[in-house]
């Protein structure tokens, strides 16, 4: 009986089949028809490294080694779909003038479409490139990511495009762009045009004249200016480019922010800030949140009754005792309290939607009409959802600017000088000041329960 004759190349394969290696016994000379008769009937095929095989084949060895002689290559995952927004909504930071100096005006706007126009556009992910393991078997690479357009209503989504569906003004909900219905007046608010009432966003290239009224469940743009006459958005914020020059008669309402060159006679009231580029003059002026007012020339000037819900910024105080300026202030701890249990119901309400979502898509495969029934009835539930997860993503925003943005529970901050002779209340406590200050910041402090002063 003949005897086997042993293998003088062993290989060795790695439990991921991405590495494979030869081992040659000491003293052992070996040819590369071997070494590759060793590979192939261990079934490696691919990435072998022949440089390597012949040095083997050369190299005088004292003692048994082993060689790596083939690799095999990963695969390539795919890139993700890249969606590029062309238009970002407005926000609240202020314009560094060529001499530095801040202004608060022309922060906001509204941004007209047309039928058709791109707002957002898609590079479609890739799908990757394939590898192999040494075994020559090919590795499927993973798929880049698919790109989905954050859009809501007056939007179309097109292959990779997302483009206005009708003319109208740009409109954000929470990340969501959208496009809403828009009413361009060309002039002014005037006997010609008569009072306005619009439920989407209007501009006015004129000024609102004396006695008229606007009002629109959006924003409102205005880019002349409002004398004795009223302008009220119930669900969006009012830009006047010019002033407002109220006469004592003028009414500015708007559920986010109201923002002016200046105001003067006039009541304004803004669910969250007000701001202002030049001067504030005999006005009553309420703000959920702020008074901005730092534009270099911004100024508070004589009588005005100012109530704010956290905070002041402005460039001078120029009054007397008739001025009533008043923070209301919050409790810090209440907010952060407030916020946790925001966060926490949104979290609910997202694991509800994705939920929902899942099973929407499920039954929409589904033509069975029982089946269709209940899905015309869930949708307004999803729809609902959606819409109240957008409301707790804007408060959530909400309170925690006002957490960063204000020094202790209400703040007053005058960049330039605040006359003596100034009173004005931050939650509990009232001050009236001695002396004229500079670059003064005026806080509520939790801890000590009164106003703290600190002159830079």
């Amino acid at each position: 009986m003949l005897e086997s004759i042993p293998k003088r190349v062993g290989v060795k394969i790695s439990p991921d089949k991405m590495l494979a290696w030869v081992t040659v016994g000491a003293y052992d000379q070996v040819s590369h028809s071997e070494v590759m008769e060793a590979l192939a009937e261990a079934g490696v095929c691919y990435g072998i490294n022949k440089e390597r095989i012949e040095h083997l084949c050369l190299e005088n060895r004292t003692s048994s080694t082993k060689y790596l002689v083939a690799e095999g290559n990963n695969p390539i995952p795919g890139e993700d779909a890249k969606i590029t927004y062309h238009y970002r909504p407005p926000d609240l930071k202020p314009e560094i003038t060529e001499d530095g100096s801040v202004d608060y005006y022309n922060l906001g706007s509204i941004i007209q479409v047309e039928t058709g126009q791109f707002l957002a556009s898609m590079q479609p992910g890739t799908e990757g490139e394939p590898g192999y393991n040494v075994l020559g078997q090919l590795l499927a690479p993973k798929p880049g990511r698919p790109g989905k357009f954050e859009v809501s209503k007056g939007v179309l989504v097109k292959t990779n495009a997302a483009v206005a569906e009708y003319d109208g003004a740009l409109t954000w909900q929470g990340g969501k762009i959208g496009v809403t219905r828009l009413q361009v007046i060309k002039g002014d608010v005037d006997f010609n045009i008569g009072n306005l009432q619009f439920p989407g966003k209007i501009v006015i290239t004129g000024w609102i004249r004396d006695g008229f009224k606007v009002e629109a469940e959006e924003d409102i743009e205005i880019r002349g200016g409002i004398e004795n006459a009223s302008a009220i958005s119930y669900g969006g914020s009012i830009f006047v480019h010019q002033g407002i020059n109220g006469r004592g008669g003028a009414l500015i309402k708007a559920r986010k922010n109201v923002e002016a060159r200046y105001v003067q006679e006039a009541e304004v009231e803004a669910g969250e800030d007000v701001v202002v580029n030049e001067y504030v003059l005999r006005s009553n002026i309420k703000a959920g949140q702020a008074l901005l007012l730092q534009g270099r020339r911004g100024k508070i000037l004589g009588y005005n009754d100012i109530m704010v819900g956290s905070r002041v910024l402005v460039n001078s105080i120029q009054s007397d005792r008739d001025l009533n300026l008043v923070v209301k202030g919050f409790d810090r701890r209440a907010l952060f309290r407030e916020l946790r249990k925001l966060k926490e119901d949104m979290q609910s309400e997202e694991e509800r939607i994705r939920f929902l979502a899942a099973k929407i898509r499920e039954m929409a495969k589904d033509q069975n009409p029982d089946t269709l029934e209940v899905l015309r009835k869930l949708l307004p539930t999803y729809n609902s959802l959606l819409e109240k997860a957008e409301k707790s993503k804007e408060e959530i925003a909400r309170i925690n600017n006002t957490l960063r943005l204000t020094k202790g529970e209400g703040m007053i901050k005058v960049k330039d000088r605040i006359h003596n002779a100034t009173s004005f209340r931050i939650k509990n406590d009232s001050v009236e000041l001695k002396r004229e200050l500079r670059d003064v910041t005026m806080y509520y402090d939790a801890n000590e329960r009164r106003i703290i002063i600190v002159s830079s």
